[in-house]
């Protein structure tokens, strides 16, 4: 777990730096059989207003993509400004043999999705196909609960460009 103004290894500085997109920033959460995790994510986006569809790329090497795979079903939680701690902690290394979301509030969804208490936005999805990269696999799942944090209403989402300022500032 990455620590506040502890040194990131040059593969998250690179990621960041590289971003084409100034895409928002949550984390997508996952449970299965006993196991839970929280992982912070850049690709994603809306893909359908009826049904309510949307789609999440993961690293097949990551231990949340196997919990989405074996579950069929993640929580994806959009950050707010000010979060930029959070999806460093939940971004750096993996989520095996730790727990995450521990230290994060969070209840249970209907559908067994951990679904944070603090974010602008919380979607608990059923995935309804997955299309196949080299190392990546979009999941496209359809919402069927999601939650609005009206005390966070004012704030805008967290930008890539923002977590790359907050990275270079603290942890450079």
């Amino acid at each position: 777990m990455t620590t506040p103004n502890a040194p990131l290894d040059r593969d998250c500085a690179r990621y960041l730096d590289g971003a084409i997109v100034d895409n928002g920033v949550a984390l997508v959460t996952s449970a299965h059989r006993g196991q839970k995790n929280a992982m912070t994510a850049t690709f994603f986006a809306e893909s359908s207003h009826l049904p309510p569809l949307l789609r999440v790329s993961i690293a097949r090497n990551s231990f949340t993509w196997g919990l989405v795979g074996e579950a069929g079903r993640f929580g994806l939680s959009v950050l707010a400004q000010g979060q930029e701690e959070l999806a460093i902690r939940c971004g750096t290394g993996s989520g095996k043999g730790t727990e995450r979301l521990a230290a994060i509030s969070h209840r249970m969804g209907a559908h067994g999705v951990p679904l944070l208490m603090d974010a602008l936005t919380t979607s608990e999805c059923l995935v309804v196909d997955a299309l196949e990269l080299p190392d990546f696999t979009v999941f496209v799942a359809e919402v069927v609960a999601s939650y609005r944090e009206t005390s966070k209403s004012y704030l805008r989402p967290l930008l890539v460009s923002e977590l790359r300022d907050h990275v270079a500032k603290s942890h450079g």
